[in-house]
């Protein structure tokens, strides 16, 4: 904050990058009474949003598959974001999942890369959202958002979709309960 508490704007930034960012104040008028630099404060500059329609399949350089029972060093895109209540995240991850009778064997498609919410390390009552970037549908006479799930395993709890429309959110869109598929050969659904 400059002062008297106000916001600063720093410009020229890249958008969807991180940066160190370290403060410090001037505590005398003459200007060689500075603090000690107080950081580093690890910040992201939002992405710029994309135009509809949108695509993703997960297949992409930014998305790394994760390994073992928690899916773990997997990466997602730096446009996309992801809140966990504890280490039960999404990954990214190819192949069938490493954890006993849960998962696909595979992606929709046969070879390629998705998301998974590894529930390995989480512990009963865990939640975790995957937040996609911003996406414009303003040019759309009629948009839809489509996708296809894996919900394979004896303790599958929801699947649940909210929307953000620039002003309100929209909870509960849809919201899938329960195991849906069990074998993990089985096709994956479409909603």
């Amino acid at each position: 904050l400059g002062s008297g508490g106000k916001p600063i704007t720093i410009n020229g930034l890249s958008p969807g990058t991180e940066y160190d960012v370290y403060i410090r104040t001037n505590c005398s008028s003459g200007g060689d009474g500075y603090s000690d630099w107080y950081g580093p404060h690890r910040l992201k500059t939002p992405c710029t949003t994309i135009g509809a329609p949108f695509y993703e399949n997960f297949d992409g350089s930014d998305w790394v598959s994760g390994s073992g029972e928690g899916n773990g060093n997997a990466v997602i895109d730096d446009c996309w974001d992801r809140v966990n209540s504890t280490a039960y995240k999404w990954g990214t991850h190819a192949g069938a999942t490493a954890s006993a009778l849960t998962g696909p064997n595979d992606d929709f498609n046969g070879g390629g890369k998705y998301l998974l919410a590894e529930a390995n390390n989480g512990i009963m009552g865990d939640s975790a959202m995957i937040i996609s970037p911003r996406i414009d549908v303003s040019s759309l006479t009629n948009p839809y958002l489509s996708f296809y799930y894996f919900m394979h395993g004896d303790q599958m709890e929801r699947l649940r979709v909210d929307i953000y429309d620039g002003t309100t959110w929209h909870n509960g869109v849809l919201s899938i309960i329960g195991e849906q598929q069990t074998q993990p050969t089985d096709p994956w659904a479409e909603a």
